[in-house]
């Protein structure tokens, strides 16, 4: 931790108990990462997907099987940025707060939650993001450069263009451009390209040897830190 020192004060919370944050740690479905007011987290996937967490942040890693098919995280406040690989027909990834679910299938975005009650977010630099409240009252579909703000029990105002220069003074986002993502590891590439259907001349996935390439232990996950 002493490389890190700037950085001591996000915590993993994993049942009752909390301990500070090491390089390399693993995460599990369950734990919980938060950061302290000058923190921030990098969480690295083995299917190559990245998710960073700023400053006073608080996420909670909920669904993560075997395989890598679904994942979902809450965001409790704070900021996350995810940069996520393209996903396979049969796989899902999720990033919800308390108003609402923000699902991709291969993307860059930004949720930031506040507090409750109060507005939350979504925006969306790559690709493209559905965002839905929790009741299922309303849906939208963010493509690049566009965004949409709500509140528990308030239908959105509508979808709208942002500015990228206004990432500038984000806390989060600023660090993001400033570090660029770390590529994939080679044993990790491989992990992943392993799990890519094979198809038959039809173009029909074979599942004859599914079980052989299924993760045999929990999903792991890597943080980083960087200033």
């Amino acid at each position: 931790m002493k490389p890190f020192a700037a950085l001591a004060s996000a915590l993993l919370f994993a049942t009752a108990a909390s301990e500070p944050l090491a390089e390399g740690a693993a995460l599990r479905e369950g734990d919980v990462v938060q950061t302290g007011p000058d923190s921030r987290v990098e969480i690295s996937m083995d299917t190559g997907s990245v998710l960073r967490l700023g400053p006073g942040g608080k996420l909670e890693l909920r669904t993560a099987p075997p395989g890598g098919k679904a994942f979902s995280a809450r965001l409790w406040l704070g900021s996350v940025w995810a940069k996520v690989h393209k996903l396979l027909q049969d796989e899902t990834f999720h990033v919800e707060t308390e108003n609402a679910v923000a699902g991709v299938r291969g993307t860059e975005f930004l949720v930031e939650a506040s507090a409750p009650g109060g507005e939350d977010r979504v925006r969306v630099y790559e690709g493209a993001v559905e965002v839905h409240d929790h009741a299922g009252q309303w849906m939208h579909r963010l493509e690049p450069g566009r965004e949409v703000a709500f509140r528990r029990g308030l239908r959105p105002a509508g979808i709208r263009s942002f500015d990228p220069a206004s990432d500038r003074g984000h806390p989060l986002m600023r660090w993001v451009r400033e570090r660029p993502v770390r590529e994939m590891r080679p044993e990790l590439r491989e992990r992943r390209d392993r799990r890519e259907p094979r198809r038959d001349e039809g173009g029909k996935k074979d599942d004859g040897t599914r079980k052989d390439r299924k993760e045999k232990r929990h999903r792991m996950f890597e943080r980083f830190f960087r200033r």
